[in-house]
């Protein structure tokens, strides 16, 4: 039987969700489909260790929606027909965010896809001594602290439309902040903004960038997730950032973590953020 235990982080609700015993396919995928319709962040445990894990969860995430099979170069971004992406440490291709122990900064995985999915899943096949939690921070937390400490950059967030992109392949064209029924979508990469589009671009992406270090991530004001071994973490990517602390690694695969992406057939969660 599946337990449910809501963690309120100012900056994001996180969902801890232990599956027990439970190993049938349809029955995972109702804790973890109900799960989504309560938080924007579920933390998941219970469920089956590395190497079965994978082709595991990978069917539980078919029960819930279409697969994205964006399979990636790490050193070319070239795309290639896959379910899961390592993010593992490889001191040979440290140059990458993917393959690094550095720090990185809160973002969408959606935002340089033309049609992005709207669920991130990482399975932890192995975690650091020290270091690399993943942070959190929700979109609904976001913009409440921006209308309550700077107008103008919300105001601009909202209006001005910008332009992604990862290698070859172009994303979406759209303000990095926009606004359904649910609440907030967040589309934000620093790094996978197309270059050269204007003078107020360049400024407005590296004001908000700033702004996300200086007063989240440096105040620690984000919500921080450790996953041990086994673990998972499924999130509402166009819901909510996330990011990653440096952590401590010297050998290849010493932290490892899998991801898959989700196009889920559910709906969006109105609220999760407990910010007021």
């Amino acid at each position: 039987m599946s337990t449910y235990v809501r963690g309120n982080h100012p900056a994001a609700t996180i969902l801890k969700v232990d599956v027990g015993p439970e190993r049938r396919l349809d029955a995972v995928a109702a804790i973890l489909d109900e799960a989504l319709r309560q938080a924007r962040v579920v933390h998941v445990s219970g469920g089956p260790p590395a190497p079965e894990a994978l082709d595991f969860w990978a069917a539980v995430n078919m029960k819930l929606g279409d697969v994205d099979y964006r399979g990636e170069n790490p050193m070319t971004l070239e795309r290639i027909p896959a379910i899961w992406n390592d993010i593992r440490y490889d001191p040979a291709l440290a140059t990458t965010y993917r393959h690094s122990k550095t720090a990185q900064p809160l973002h969408t995985d959606g935002a340089y896809n033309a049609n992005p999915p709207t669920i991130g899943f990482f399975f932890c096949e192995a975690q650091a001594r020290h270091g690399g939690r993943t942070l959190f921070l929700d979109g609904d937390c976001l913009c409440e602290t921006l209308q309550r400490e700077s107008r103008e950059l919300y105001a601009d967030l909202r209006s001005i439309p910008i332009a992604f992109r990862k290698g070859e392949a172009s994303g979406q064209i759209v303000p990095v902040i926009g606004r359904d029924k649910y609440g907030p979508v967040i589309n934000w990469n620093y790094y996978r903004i197309s270059p050269g589009q204007s003078a107020e671009i360049d400024r407005l992406k590296n004001a908000f960038f700033a702004y996300l270090e200086s007063r989240f991530v440096q105040t620690e004001s984000v919500a921080p997730l450790h996953l041990a071994p086994g673990d998972c973490m499924v999130f509402h990517d166009l819901r909510v950032l996330h990011g990653r602390e440096a952590y401590e690694a010297e050998k290849a695969g010493e932290r490892c973590l899998w991801n898959l992406n989700v196009h889920w057939r559910g709906e969006a969660v109105v609220r999760s953020s407990s910010a007021s």
